[in-house]
């Protein structure tokens, strides 16, 4: 079964789908499924950009520590799983690196990702990565937009 990918441009919720970890220590663009070649990733030139992408500016990220189960639904991972910010090349990146971890969810844990009070600040899934202990395991993330 494939899973659909939503390119909602309106919103107000767009559902990111589950991003897995192949690789413990290689982190994962929250982006990846919604803009797999980046064509719109902020301050990237890209000659394939179209409309039919568009840069997500979510007001709030809600990042749940689950994958999907067996059969149906949904089952808690088995390790803990890493929201990581954008590194500045000087250290891994990864889950080791103290100076990008934003939070570490142990299974079923849910982390959203709040605006400023002033509604003023919003995030966008291009500076966001997970990482974790487990390969298959991952999370499921929801944006709501602006």
């Amino acid at each position: 079964m494939s899973n659909s990918i939503l390119k909602i441009k309106g919103g107000p919720m767009w559902p990111l789908g589950f991003i897995a970890i192949v690789t413990p220590g290689t982190p994962v663009l929250l982006s990846s499924y919604i803009d797999p070649n980046n064509y719109n990733a902020p301050g990237v030139y890209n000659a394939a950009w179209s409309d039919e992408y568009v840069q997500a500016r979510f007001n709030q990220i809600m990042i749940q520590a689950f994958k999907p189960g067996a059969t149906h639904g949904w089952v808690r991972n088995a390790g803990n799983v890493y929201v990581l910010a954008s590194g500045d090349g000087t250290g891994s990146a990864n889950r080791d690196d103290q100076g990008v971890l934003i939070a570490c969810l142990e299974p079923g844990q849910t982390y959203v990702i709040n605006p400023s009070a002033q509604n003023r600040d919003v995030f966008s899934p291009y500076s966001f990565w997970v990482d974790g202990d487990t390969a298959n395991d991952g999370v499921t993330v929801l944006g709501i937009l602006q």
